[in-house]
């Protein structure tokens, strides 16, 4: 059961008695909360549809990498028990450890040290960027269940420039906004990946990408 359908359901009377309501939320930009009043600093140019999900989580990626490079905290549970991860075994029974899966598991080992590298001390920042974007397109595999024998190996592999160019365009945002304007900060508390414990369990497995505080 999905945590709209209890919030829609048996939780229906509580919600609409425990959320507030919008005037009681507050926004770190002193703008009205879920209003019209902000300023779109990325515009949306992708032709392609479905490139959409790739840079959304190729997104969640890269801003999970910036912060650990800009706190003092764990930096390795950033690039850790990744989603990916799964897409890289799946994709291991799809291939059958074939010449093709191998450049894949290189392309990812390649890609860990990479990112490490990155969040600890430096590195090329168009790598990371293909990098987000490789890993996103194993993620979007495992979670979309496609049969293994419609997987494209090539495709996989490939990094489309539109992807791309919008990922440079929100990693600059990200930077300035979030990074540079001092939200997250390097006493910043992290955890990737957070879970709720019972609560997680009864919403039918909710999670999360990342908690700051």
């Amino acid at each position: 059961m999905s945590l709209t359908t209890l919030i829609n359901g048996e939780f229906k009377d509580f919600f609409k008695e425990a959320i507030p309501s919008k005037k009681e939320f507050k926004t770190f930009s002193g703008k009205s909360a879920f209003s019209k009043e902000y300023v779109q600093y990325a515009e949306y140019k992708l032709k392609n549809p479905y490139n959409s999900t790739i840079v959304g989580t190729a997104f969640d990626y890269l801003a999970r990498w910036t912060i650990a490079k800009n706190i003092n905290g764990m930096k390795e549970d950033s690039y850790s028990k990744l989603i990916a991860e799964h897409g890289l075994k799946y994709c291991e029974r799809a291939a059958k450890r074939d010449k093709k899966y191998n450049s894949i598991q290189k392309k990812y080992d390649d890609g860990i040290k990479n990112v490490e590298r990155f969040v600890n001390e430096s590195s090329n920042e168009t790598d990371i960027i293909k990098i987000a974007i490789f890993f996103a397109k194993l993620e979007n595999i495992w979670r979309s269940r496609i049969p293994r024998f419609c997987i494209d190996i090539e495709k996989l592999l490939e990094v489309e420039k539109e992807v791309f160019d919008d990922l440079v365009v929100l990693v600059e945002v990200f930077q300035t906004k979030f990074i540079d304007s001092g939200i997250v900060t390097p006493d910043s508390i992290v955890v990737y990946n957070p879970t709720f414990g019972d609560a997680s369990y009864f919403c039918g497995g909710a999670d999360a990408d990342i908690y700051i505080y």
